[in-house]
């Protein structure tokens, strides 16, 4: 009975062991998924809330502007208070046109060289201060009131204010669209923290909340947020199940285990059996003891012979994925080589220069090397396809390729087809080089040349083509980004384009 509560004992900690794992492993993952859950949901309301925001704030001040461009503010500071009071009348009537359809901007300001010439505030607000000005500040609490300060300047010396009613809005934004009581926004300034939700808003509070990734608007650092005890109302029915689960579980292991020592303390049982029905006899060998004890060997022998064949099929195994993932690396890298290589040039393509032209613009910036880059385009492409055809437009192509590769042969040099009929040269330098002389050499080259192809009705014909060249050449500065050499070096290609084509134009 010993043996039987030995194996009860091992088998009831072991599984229960296993199972508090497992459940908690389960409850852990599910409160990390809704927690997770939650968090990309509050991402995506915290985005839309800022586009929300950004365009209705776009749209207002653009119909501000437009509505105070006739409006000469100079008058405001007239010494004619015929002439002031009329302007300051203009101003409130055009101001009170806009509560119709943006009620949000509760609060006008106008300054003089940052002296306030006109305040105004709109029949939904009375708390604020007009007195005070609002200039060179962000955000603006009173009263449970968030405003954002937001201002234009027409001129040097006017400034136009107006406040921004964030509560109104973030009200609003959660009554119309999203209709959620539980989240909110939270607005960070500096040492200012305001919640905004739709029931209300708060300055301080002692309550937790889950926030999303925090972005800027206009200054201001705003994330959505959600109380962490709503989120634990979710989590609870879960915490509940697996607990209920834990319990039925320990009682199926209590039971098995049972079940479970028992049988495997039934051989040792009948051995003390057969040794009890000697008791006061003479002490015999007993051919069961042997028969269990054969029985023991054979299953260690047995379990050795499955490991040796397992470590075989595992050595196997490795070898077999080893030889595979070999392939595979192989057949990726040659998948590589051909997606960044130009079908019908021949040469590395757009995606390769997006990856490799980045590289080496760092590298000249980081080393002070010249960066020397030239954006290639065949002049009247168009016409060439639409005279001789699209085969002929891809043998002069072709054609333009193998004269790159002539002229441009050094380790450093690297050309792609950029797309269509623009191809990019580029090289890094330690000293400054002619690249202008080798660009004029190579526009020269393609004029020479006269590519044979056939057109529309199948006649054999010559067809010879120019290249317009935009450059650039120089020591990029710290501030300077790989987008800047491809925008100036398409600018001179323009410049090439228009100025006569067949020409190369290359300037810092």
């Amino acid at each position: 009975m010993k043996m039987r509560a030995k194996f009860f004992s091992l088998f009831f900690r072991i599984n229960v062991f296993a199972v508090l794992i497992v459940v908690c492993l389960f409850v852990t993952m599910e409160i990390f998924h809704t927690v997770n859950s939650e968090k990309r949901y509050l991402n995506t309301l915290s985005s839309y809330f800022i586009s929300d925001i950004t365009y209705s704030l776009f749209m207002f001040e653009e119909s501000l502007k437009n509505a105070f461009s006739d409006v000469d503010f100079q008058y405001l500071i007239a010494d004619d208070e015929i002439v002031n009071s009329k302007t300051k009348s203009e101003l409130k009537k055009k101001i009170s046109s806009f509560g119709s359809y943006f009620p949000y901007a509760e609060v006008f300001q106008v300054k003089y060289v940052q002296n306030p010439v006109f305040s105004y505030r709109t029949e939904n607000v009375s708390i604020v201060d007009l007195d005070i000005s609002y200039s060179g500040r962000v955000l603006v609490f009173h009263d449970n009131k968030l405003y954002l300060v937001r201002s234009y300047k027409p001129n040097e010396d006017i400034e136009v204010l107006f406040l921004f009613n964030l509560n109104r809005f973030v009200s609003d934004f959660f009554t119309n669209h999203v209709l959620d009581e539980n989240r909110g926004i939270m607005f960070s300034f500096g040492n200012i923290k305001v919640f905004s939700f739709k029931t209300g808003t708060e300055a301080m509070t002692k309550r937790s909340f889950i926030f999303s990734d925090e972005s800027i608007v206009y200054g201001v650092k705003v994330s959505s947020v959600v109380p962490i005890d709503v989120v634990y109302k979710s989590i609870r029915p879960i915490v509940i199940f697996g607990t209920a689960i834990l319990c039925f579980l320990l009682l199926a292991i209590f039971i098995l285990s049972r079940q479970l020592s028992k049988k495997l303390s039934m051989s040792f049982e009948t051995v003390l059996k057969e040794i009890q029905k000697r008791k006061g006899m003479d002490f015999e060998e007993i051919e069961s003891l042997e028969r269990y004890e054969d029985e023991l060997k054979w299953l260690v022998n047995y379990y050795n012979e499955i490991s040796r064949e397992y470590d075989n099929y595992i050595k196997e195994t490795d070898r077999i994925v080893q030889e595979k993932t070999a392939v595979v690396c192989e057949q990726n890298a040659f998948l590589k080589e051909i997606s960044t290589i130009d079908s019908l040039t021949g040469l590395h393509n757009r995606r390769y220069f997006d990856e490799n032209f980045p590289k080496e613009f760092n590298i000249a910036r980081r080393e002070g090397f010249y960066v020397n880059f030239a954006i290639i385009d065949i002049d009247d492409f168009k016409n060439i396809n639409d005279k001789y055809g699209h085969l002929c437009g891809d043998a002069c192509l072709t054609a333009l390729a193998t004269i790159i590769r002539k002229c441009f042969q050094r380790t450093s040099d690297e050309f792609e087809r950029f797309g269509g009929e623009e191809f990019t040269i580029y090289n890094v330098s330690r000293d400054s080089e002619d690249f202008l002389k080798y660009l004029n050499f190579f526009r020269e080259e393609v004029a020479k040349v006269k590519v044979k192809c056939e057109a529309y009705d199948c006649c054999p014909v010559e067809v010879s083509f120019t290249v317009s060249i935009g450059a650039v050449s120089f020591i990029p500065k710290y501030s300077d980004t790989f987008e800047r050499v491809i925008s100036k070096a398409d600018a001179n290609l323009y410049i090439a384009k228009n100025t006569g084509k067949n020409k190369v134009v290359l300037q810092i």
